[in-house]
């Protein structure tokens, strides 16, 4: 069967998933908790390594923290009515973490399955969410496991990048140098494959009902058959990613400037009211601006990896590069 690309095809296919299923914008906002499909949560992770190279360090001192930490909480005096206060507070937010990790991991099995059924029935059929909720929660834990596996590992590659930054910076040798621009191009590969294959993987796991152990198999042989399409569809969202990066900076200067007006009417008024409005209504709406702009390219980021993924598993997918040189 001829190969053909189809990266127009899922550009324009994502859209209309965006634009016909709005049942689904409620899972692309909450899967955003887990990070973005894609490499643009590795590449965060490696510019973060770099810029904070000085907190490394202090790895090697948790067991002194840890015992400053028990210090200062022998040190607080606290009444048996405080402390049970405190308690609740900290087992508060814990079961909100727990509360949004499973709405976050559940989520993004949904919009994996909706994504996938309006492939399988059109453009203008109904998704059905109950059944995509349904994916969601019966494949909860493999995903869980895959997005702790990613998790862990970008943790892992982060620190050696950071400790390599902070030898670089502190203590420069030439072989500080070496094992630094090795680390890192090490550290960029295995994390662009990683990233890749848990989005294979968890393809396989929702749609395909794959194990945890099979999910990643099968996603290593997808990537090694589609190791160039992969890559160049990574680099395509990264440069759509840097494009809403420019639309929220954009809204952001608009902000400031329209803040900027409140306050000169507010002074001119001298109402200090009329700024504590104006801030107030004015933030609200840059953070709902910015919720359903995250919440829609979500959606519209799974959409075009679910699409070519369900390509490349049963047609597969020809390279654009190979097709440019009549390969």
């Amino acid at each position: 069967m001829k190969k053909e690309p189809t990266y127009r095809k899922a550009l324009s296919h994502a859209w209309r998933v965006v634009r016909y299923h709005p049942s689904l914008w409620v899972f692309g906002l909450f899967s955003l908790f887990l990070g973005q499909m894609g490499l643009l949560d590795f590449f965060t992770s490696i510019s973060m390594a770099e810029k904070k190279y000085e907190l490394y360090p202090l790895l090697f001192d948790l067991p002194e923290l840890w015992n400053v930490f028990l210090e200062f909480l022998g040190s607080i005096q606290l009444s048996a009515d405080g402390w049970i206060w405190l308690v609740w507070l900290v087992l508060f937010f814990i079961s909100a973490w727990v509360f949004f990790l499973f709405i976050s991991v559940t989520s993004q099995g949904a919009l994996i399955s909706g994504i996938s059924q309006s492939l399988k029935r059109g453009k203008f059929h109904h998704v059905k969410v109950d059944k995509a909720w349904h994916a969601g929660l019966t494949h909860f834990w493999r995903l869980l496991g895959l997005n702790a596996l990613k998790k862990c590992i970008l943790g892992l590659l982060a620190t050696s990048i950071g400790f390599a930054t902070y030898n670089v910076f502190v203590s420069y040798s030439a072989i500080d140098g070496i094992v630094f621009v090795l680390l890192f191009l090490l550290a960029t590969i295995v994390g662009m494959i990683l990233s890749l294959l848990v989005i294979y993987a968890a393809g396989y796991v929702v749609i395909e009902e794959y194990s945890f152990t099979k999910s990643i198999e099968a996603a290593w042989k997808l990537f090694l058959d589609h190791w160039l399409v992969s890559l160049e569809v990574g680099l395509m969202v990264l440069l759509l990613n840097v494009a809403i990066v420019l639309a929220a900076i954009v809204l952001v200067v608009l902000f400031v400037i329209e803040m900027g007006l409140v306050f000169v009417l507010s002074t001119i008024v001298s109402s200090l009211v009329i700024w504590k409005i104006g801030l107030f209504i004015s933030t609200l709406l840059l953070i709902v601006l910015f919720a359903i702009i995250g919440s829609l390219f979500s959606v519209y980021v799974t959409s075009v990896w679910t699409y070519l993924f369900l390509k490349m598993h049963k047609t597969g997918l020809k390279s654009r590069v190979f097709h440019f040189l009549g390969m």
